[in-house]
């Protein structure tokens, strides 16, 4: 096993991407597109963008869910996803 200073920061985020790919998306994106007279693509886009601001929202909220799951990983000693958490937190810096 690898030292806790050699694991990849980003292995949290590596192994809940890889875990969503069971999930297919499309047929939500799709009944919107229908429902809303929206383009697939449009609301693709929308979704990304919205995740992609999630990071400077949670530091805004009053007890945004990234900070309770990050204590929680202090609390427990994972320095691994506190690294990981710490490093999505900020992205784009």
């Amino acid at each position: 096993m690898k030292e806790t200073s050699e694991l990849n920061p980003h292995q949290n985020y590596i192994d809940a991407v890889r875990d969503s790919a069971s999930i297919d998306p499309m047929p939500t994106v799709q009944n919107l597109a229908k429902n809303t007279g929206l383009d697939p693509e449009e609301i693709v886009h929308y979704i990304l963008v919205q995740w992609a601001a999630s990071g400077s929202e949670a530091l805004m909220a009053t007890t945004p869910l990234a900070l309770r799951q990050l204590k929680e990983a202090a609390d427990a000693s994972d320095i691994a996803k506190v690294r990981g958490m710490a490093s999505w937190l900020l992205t784009g810096l």
